[in-house]
């Protein structure tokens, strides 16, 4: 009996999870394709429009210059060359310029703000210059010998580790100087080195998304945001092989899989052209393939936990109903060996409700009726004896045919149970199967339909034991611990922390605090209410992490808290560069972050936190400006 369950268990096992296996594969390998056309097709747009963004910075360095023209050349026909030159060291430092030249008439510079020491050469040889004598303005792409860097100024900012002789990429714009009698009467040349990742090009490329790109002097990396490590230095480092080839010798653009400091990404890159409309390097974003196949590893989690899931179902319901149809079969056989003992009175009692009970109630009939035959033919039997003088031939042929008659009884009943048995087993077995034939098609059927789920799932869904953590955190929420709470000492707390204070220190961030000391005690969790002010603060210095050191941009982090008739109003502000419309309406969305690293549930726990007290949270912000986060709490 034992084979039997073993072998019922193992058809259904084999049954449930076999399509599950073939369909999941076949799920995964869908998945995995689509998210790298997704992606190939993203990272081609998203190249045309770093290239427009280099395009862009190009043409916003000639306004910037042709801005210049007016008073640079007033400045110059005037022969005040040292005001001009304590009057643009702000104007450069504001407009980020690596380097700023005055030429005059014949091409001589008279002017360099980056390397005095350039003043007095002959510049007339250069094309750019040569150009704007002749009155057309020049903006393009350079590339600077280690000689140029040298009069430039600008060799040790040139400098990128393994890259000897030393060369720096530029972009320059050179336009002549007009004066107001509309005569040339010089060339003014400013420019960008991009050299050591110059944020001016970078940060507009890559701005808003989660690319990194590139800029390559021929084919060596000068400027990169990509992260790199210690051990393997993006700055420097070569681009493949193959990517070189079809860029800078065929002038084609490239789309591929590339490895830099030891971590795939799915690439593209464009080429950068000269004045002469040479190509000098290579314009390159890419995306890690971690990124992009994040929601196929997701969807395999979920995959596997429903194979293992189906695995226990089957087994489960494999063993439970084995072991209900292998007594009911002992049951079954008990009654027979009964029978073939001649055990009459024996009785069979199952109730499965389906055609197993059914046998059993007839083998009960069967079995009394041959009980009630038994007693006829005893009775009969004892009229043989009472005759048997009279008729001693006849109670002979009797009590043959006596016997004769019970063993063909028996043996017809043995025949007919047995038949009986075969058929309803086959019935029993045959509907298993149908079943399970009916669920597989199901399976197959349906599974097509959940694919807009699947790529809902796709876009959304940010996710190691630090998502745990948080899910369950969020799922689960803890009890309030209701007592009185001092909101100014929990401020003050929170800010004494070695945490708090070396994240501030770290990102230069200047604390000021607002909390009245006639501020009356709320009924709080205080502990929740601490979590939510850290999640908060930890925020706005994060927010201001980015602020540039030559904007000038203090980092200041506010907390006010008063009283606002009966709630306690507190307030968390920073001076970080602010939210967009679009980031401000899903900021509480759970798993939603604009972080690179972070699962987004911070700000959803905060606002659970503060609904569990009975009071609201919201933000305000402003781009280029900064962000408040506003609790109220009731008093």
């Amino acid at each position: 009996m034992a084979k039997l369950k073993y072998k019922f268990v193992s058809m259904l096992f084999l049954t449930s999870t076999l399509p599950l296996f073939l369909v999941g594969g076949i799920t995964m390998l869908f998945l995995s394709r689509m998210a790298v056309v997704s992606s190939q097709t993203r990272i081609n747009t998203n190249l045309k429009i770093a290239h427009n963004q280099y395009q862009s910075v190009k043409e916003n360095l000639k306004f910037i210059t042709r801005d210049q023209n007016r008073r640079v050349a007033t400045l110059v026909s005037e022969d005040q060359l040292d005001l001009l030159r304590n009057e643009y060291v702000k104007v450069i430092k504001r407009l980020n310029l690596d380097f700023f030249i005055v030429t005059d008439k014949v091409g001589t510079v008279i002017l360099s703000m980056s390397s005095p020491k350039f003043e007095g050469y002959n510049y007339s040889r250069d094309l750019f210059v040569r150009k704007a004598l002749r009155g057309d303005v020049a903006v393009a792409a350079d590339i600077l010998s280690e000689y140029e860097l040298a009069k430039y100024g600008l060799m040790e900012k040139a400098r990128v580790p393994t890259v000897n002789p030393i060369q720096g990429l530029i972009i320059r714009a050179t336009i002549p100087l007009i004066n107001t009698n509309e005569n040339i009467i010089g060339t003014l040349t400013t420019g960008y080195l991009l050299n050591n990742n110059n944020p001016v090009v970078l940060d507009k490329i890559t701005q808003g998304t989660e690319f990194v790109a590139s800029l390559f002097l021929d084919d060596i990396r000068v400027c990169s945001n990509v992260p790199g490590m210690s051990a393997h230095p993006v700055l420097g480092s070569k681009l493949d092989a193959q990517a070189s080839q079809a860029v800078l010798k065929q002038g084609d653009q490239y789309l591929g899989s590339v490895t830099v400091a030891k971590q795939k990404y799915l690439a593209a890159y464009t080429p950068i052209y000269n004045i002469q409309d040479k190509i000098i390097g290579i314009l390159g974003i890419g995306i890690p393939e971690k990124i992009i196949f994040a929601q196929r590893d997701k969807l395999l989690v979920i995959f596997l936990l429903a194979i293992i899931l189906s695995i226990l179902l089957s087994l489960i319901f494999g063993l439970r109903k084995g072991n209900i149809i292998v007594r009911s079969i002992r049951k079954l056989r008990s009654g027979i060996d009964a029978f073939g003992r001649g055990d009459l009175n024996h009785r069979i009692e199952i109730r499965s409700g389906d055609e197993i009970e059914d046998l059993a109630n007839y083998f009960n009939q069967t079995m009394l009726q041959l009980q009630m035959t038994r007693k006829e033919l005893e009775v009969c039997a004892r009229n043989v004896v009472n005759l048997r003088d009279k008729v001693m031939e006849s109670s002979v042929q009797l009590e043959e045919a006596h016997k004769q008659l019970v063993e063909y009884e028996r043996m017809a009943a043995m025949g007919r149970m047995a038949t009986v048995i075969n058929h309803e087993l086959r019935n029993v077995f045959s509907e298993i199967q149908a079943s399970i034939t009916i669920l597989k098609t199901r399976a197959v059927d349906e599974y097509p339909q959940s694919m807009p789920s699947l790529k809902e799932i796709e876009h959304g869904l940010n996710y190691a034991s630090e998502v745990l953590g948080s899910v369950l955190r969020l799922s689960y929420p803890k009890r309030l611990t209701l007592m009185e709470v001092d909101m100014s000492v929990l401020i003050e707390d929170l800010l004494a922390f070695a945490a708090m204070r070396e994240l501030f220190l770290e990102n230069e961030v200047e604390v000021r605090k607002h909390v009245p000391a006639s501020l009356p005690q709320i009924k709080a969790d205080g502990m929740q209410i601490r979590e939510v002010l850290a999640i908060l603060v930890t925020n706005a210095v994060q927010a201001m992490s980015d602020n540039s050191s030559s904007s000038g941009k203090k980092n200041e982090l506010t907390i006010k808290v008063d009283q606002d008739h009966d709630w306690m109003k507190i307030e968390v502000s920073d001076t970080g560069k602010g939210m967009p419309a679009n980031v401000l309406e899903n900021l509480f969305t759970p798993f939603f972050t604009t972080k690179s690293r972070g699962l987004g549930l911070g700000l959803c726990i905060s606002r659970e936190i503060i609904k569990a007290h009975k009071g609201s949270i919201e933000v305000l912000s402003e781009v280029g400006k900064g962000s408040t986060f506003v609790i109220k709490l009731p008093l």
